[in-house]
């Protein structure tokens, strides 16, 4: 009976033991799996007050090359607007005012419309004028709001802005950082990015497809960010 009872307690604990060191070493493994994940994630996962404005150089951030597209939109508004010129010219001086034989009826209606009344002549005039200067203004306009580099300049409170101009030319303007403000993400939906600047007509464009992004991370805390302009 002794040595039963003594059987059982050994086998006891024996069991308690084994017990305490898988519960104790599935711990220690979960703690340094959990320590390992959060050190190769720690890159990763970066929040505002790890980053830092305040660049000792001027940094680009962010640059698209469009010239070719740009030279032919201006030769495309500046033919169009010669084209339309060269219509209102010859409806100007070319329309002559024959008055039609209305009580004929072998004729059909249309051919009793006279075209060169005053009436027609100078509506399609005023169409012809209107219509190419129109696309003429918006082949000019495209480039403009079109950006090709952002720089970030030094200090982190001003930024660079490069942005087409007629025939791929370009011209650039500064503005502080806090007067910008994006409506999309870097890694939003979509392909482009309207960024708005205070007391600037209309939205620029960066186009995220052609496009590429220098620092993303910084771009996202400073231009990238959207702000409420007042």
């Amino acid at each position: 009976m002794l040595w039963n009872y003594l059987v059982k307690q050994l086998s006891t604990a024996k069991w308690r033991d084994i017990r305490f060191c898988s519960t104790r070493f599935i711990r220690v493994n979960r703690s340094q799996n959990a320590s390992n994940y959060a050190s190769s994630n720690k890159e990763k996962y970066i929040t505002h007050f790890q980053i830092t404005n305040n660049v000792p150089n001027n940094v680009l951030l962010y640059s698209c090359n469009k010239s070719k597209a740009m030279i032919l939109i201006s030769f495309f508004g500046l033919t169009q607007f010669f084209f339309w010129s060269v219509m209102a010219e010859f409806a100007y001086t070319k329309f002559k005012d024959i008055p039609a034989q209305e009580n004929d009826n072998s004729v059909a209606w249309w051919r009793k419309i006279n075209f060169g009344a005053n009436k027609f002549r100078y509506s399609f005039l005023f169409v012809s004028v209107l219509f190419g200067g129109v696309l003429l203004y918006m082949t000019c306009l495209y480039p403009l709001r079109t950006v090709t580099q952002i720089w970030l300049l030094k200090g982190g409170e001003m930024i660079k802005l490069v942005t087409y101009a007629p025939f791929a030319m370009k011209r650039s303007i500064m503005i502080p950082l806090e007067k910008v403000s994006c409506n999309q993400a870097r890694n939003g939906p979509g392909t482009q990015i309207y960024m708005k600047v205070k007391n600037k007509p209309m939205y620029f464009v960066l186009d995220k497809a052609s496009g590429k992004f220098y620092d993303g991370q910084l771009f996202d805390y400073t231009v990238g960010m959207k702000r409420a302009l007042k």
